[in-house]
């Protein structure tokens, strides 16, 4: 992770929308071992708050 090369707007605007789309697609994350773990972590804890705060946390079964 973190060693894909930047490609600024510019430079997408100027690419055929086909080659735009695999770029984009290219980025997606769709395994979570894939990310940093300390990232993870951070994104799973703020995910946590944000349920705790608006007050949507679906109870465990039991």
């Amino acid at each position: 992770m973190g060693d894909r090369e930047f490609i600024s707007i510019e430079e997408m605007e100027k690419l055929p929308i086909a080659e735009r789309h695999r770029i984009v697609e290219e980025g997606f994350v769709t395994d979570l071992s894939d990310l940093d773990p300390e990232f993870l972590a951070r994104i799973r804890r703020r995910g946590r708050e944000l349920v705790e705060e608006r007050g949507i946390a679906v109870p465990p079964e039991e």
